[in-house]
């Protein structure tokens, strides 16, 4: 790669992708260049998604002052609990939940 051109054309996916562990199989890699466009005009990828649900994850945490870097899995992982199961049933579903995984 000799030029910025070069490395904007440059396809991240095939370097990065097979380097990451634990993705399925059929994972998608897309982008957008923002230089040119919003939406991947090949795809149609946009950012929106992402920013959409990263916004809350991260008001939620600033409102709570802060995190630990340390716990920033911790912290993910209950922002998504509580996206798909929380609302009137969250109680319900952590308890049925908890009866799933600890069997008797």
């Amino acid at each position: 790669m000799n030029s910025l051109e070069d490395l904007q054309n440059f396809n991240v996916r095939k370097l990065a992708v097979p380097c990451i562990p634990g993705l399925p199989g059929n994972y998608r890699h897309s982008w957008v260049n923002h230089t040119t466009n919003f939406v991947n005009l090949e795809d149609g990828a946009c950012t929106n998604g992402v920013e959409g649900l990263w916004s809350p994850a991260k008001r939620r945490h600033k409102r709570q002052n802060g995190t630990s870097r340390g716990f920033i899995d911790s912290y993910l992982d209950e922002f998504m609990w509580f996206r798909e199961f929380g609302g009137k049933d969250a109680m319900y579903n952590i308890w049925s939940q908890i009866h799933e995984y600890y069997k008797l």
